[in-house]
């Protein structure tokens, strides 16, 4: 049936869905004229350049344009990017009162560096509760800027947590997603559900299965933990049983799951998360399975914990205080090699370095980087060398697409504001591999690179409803071979959003590649309901005559799905998304996409209570 949508202007828009058949509008259109038509819709839409918040979906379409062809071919990204999503979430529904939080829990938001933990603490305990994120933008190693980024996420509520009933202290999401596809059939879903009280007590469960005939798995997580108990200065900060997170330093001896390292323009390579938590998600590749925990004593932290899965032992010793951070990990697997590593941190006025090397049966890997801010320019670098013997079964440091082995490379990024609601963003990414590789059987290097111009009509605390952002980049390779081989891409992408009215908005977005790639996408977006609900209907036109030259285009997705289509080959990809607020608690989610005769119906509901 048609649905039917009133405007407070008092217009009338009628969408039916069901009957949409892009395959049929667009069949008796050439391929070149498909291409022009939604790529006119890209010139015409006018605007200005918008920069990355940190909504959840903003940082997923980031991540997806950040992420090069080979990370997303593999799958590890996007577990990565769909967790980041989940963590994001959840903090938007509950946001962390930091003027009553501990140690731990300030660690557990994953948002700040553990200096302004340390400001935030000292602050509260010297003069009492922050009362306004003014004030909060004035405490050391923070800014306006990195205040409303937070905004979202943090409250300023009173110092004291006093037991209110169990309905108002628990907390409790819940999600099930279903999907279908057609040809082939098959089917999957996944189930999530996470509870905590008092912010205290925490359980998770994950639950996902399909019904695919050449791969039938199924995973099933579950975890509790608690935190927050006190003996004098001595503060167990996490204990978890079952599966678990287990991140140490910048990952050299372990990391098993997300960071927000890179996940935003002006964003470092500095990872900062919790030492060990609960483990929420459906990625079965490095699942902790056992026990660990974290206790503090003032700015000193021991961290460990054991997993019977992998027969591993994990240890890391930390101290941290206002300006620097020094710590000590080790990771042991029987029938691997032992990994020991040390690593520093160190802050002040605008600029932040860090490094971490590590050492495993006489081989080494080091990396190390910092950060400077300078009049509201951002400079972030990274370099990184890992040696072919160097083994590291459980970590997980920034890397390409390889191990943390046989790799040697620096990254650079660059962020400059141009002139109000104007900026320029650069950033490039050496990697050089001494010794063959997977599916190279020669030495190998490569370099990329990208400049991105982009503006927004947001100012604080307000969301841009007009944006536009260009960005080209280029990539170069080369094999050591006999001849050399060489080769080289050069893309350009284009994406602007234009507010049409209080509920309407209207976007699009095209790339082009030297490859023969090609696609342009054009969509819209509806709140309707006095914003209860958002209907999303969009079209992508492409043309990728080979598999180098492949594009990914981020779209509406259901909740915890990482929002990106590959495309390859010429075709049309069509999708429409509901989104609606059943009651306060309560949403779903509704999505339908076609492409090239595939169809995918995904459906979802979401509680928080």
């Amino acid at each position: 049936m048609p649905v039917i949508v009133r405007s407070g202007a008092g217009y009338i828009l009628r969408f039916s869905i069901r009957f949409i058949r892009p395959d049929v509008i667009f069949a008796a259109m050439s391929m070149k004229t498909k291409l022009r038509a939604v790529a006119v819709a890209v010139c015409i839409l006018p605007g200005t350049i918008t920069a990355y918040g940190q909504e959840p979906e903003a940082v997923a379409e980031n991540l997806a344009d950040e992420l090069d062809a080979e990370a997303l071919d593999s799958g590890n990204s996007t577990f990565a990017a769909e967790d980041l999503m989940a963590h994001l979430m959840r903090l938007k529904r509950h946001p962390l009162n930091i003027n009553a939080a501990s140690r731990g829990e300030l660690t557990a938001l994953e948002l700040l560096t553990p200096f302004q933990i340390e400001s935030v603490l000292d602050r509260i305990s010297r003069s009492g509760a922050i009362l306004s994120f003014a004030e909060l933008s004035l405490l050391y190693g923070f800014d306006a800027q990195t205040v409303e980024r937070l905004r979202p996420y943090i409250v300023l509520g009173p110092e004291s947590r006093r037991p209110r009933g169990f309905a108002q202290d628990q907390r409790t999401d819940i999600y099930a997603r279903y999907q279908r596809n057609f040809a082939p059939d098959a089917e999957s879903w996944l189930g999530r559900m996470r509870f905590s009280y008092l912010d205290r007590a925490e359980m998770s469960l994950v639950y996902k299965g399909n019904s695919s005939r050449s791969d039938k798995s199924s995973l099933c997580t579950g975890s509790v933990s608690y935190s927050g108990l006190k003996a004098g200065r001595v503060e167990l900060e996490k204990l978890v049983l079952g599966d678990f997170y287990a991140r140490f330093a910048q990952g050299l001896t372990c990391w098993n799951g997300f960071s927000f390292a890179g996940a935003a323009e002006s964003s470092g390579f500095v990872k900062n998360a919790e030492p060990v938590s609960l483990y929420t998600s459906s990625d079965t590749s490095k699942l902790l399975r056992g026990i660990a925990a974290s206790v503090s004593f003032g700015g000193l932290k021991f961290s460990g914990g054991y997993s019977f899965r992998q027969d591993a032992s994990l240890a890391r010793l930390s101290y941290t205080g206002k300006r620097m951070r020094l710590g000590f990990s080790y990771t042991g697997q029987r029938l691997q090699s032992s990994v020991f590593a040390a690593d520093f941190m160190m802050g002040g006025a605008g600029f932040l370095i860090f490094a971490e090397g590590a050492v495993s049966d006489g081989s080494y890997a080091f990396l190390g980087g910092g950060s400077l801010d300078a009049g509201g320019a951002k400079v972030h670098i990274l370099l990184r060398s890992y040696q072919k013997d160097f083994m590291s079964a459980l970590g997980g440091a920034w890397s390409s697409i390889s191990k943390l082995s046989n790799q040697q490379g620096a990254q650079l990024r660059i962020t400059v504001p141009l002139i109000r609601h104007l900026g320029l963003a650069a950033g490039a990414d050496y990697t050089a591999y001494r010794y063959p590789r997977y599916h190279v059987n020669v030495p190998s290097a490569s370099f990329k690179g990208y400049v991105k111009l982009s503006a927004d009509d947001s100012g604080f605390g307000t969301p841009a409803r007009n944006s536009l952002w260009i960005k080209g980049c280029f990539r170069y390779d080369m094999k050591a071979s006999v001849p050399a081989e060489e080769s080289s891409c050069f893309s350009l992408k284009a994406a602007c959003e234009v507010c049409l009215a209080s509920f309407a908005d209207l976007g699009a977005r095209a790339e082009y590649n030297t490859l023969g790639g090609r696609a342009a996408s054009i969509f819209l977006k509806l709140n309707m309901l006095r914003h209860r609900a958002t209907l999303s209907a969009g079209v992508v036109a492409y043309n990728v005559p080979g598999w180098d030259g492949r594009i990914y285009f981020p779209q509406a997705d259901v909740p915890y799905t990482f929002p990106v289509a590959l495309l390859y080959g010429e075709g049309i990809d069509a999708y429409s998304y509901l989104k609606t607020k059943l009651r306060g608690w309560l949403s779903f989610y509704l999505k339908y996409q076609y492409n090239r005769g595939r169809t995918v119906l995904k459906a979802a509901l979401a509680a928080s209570f």
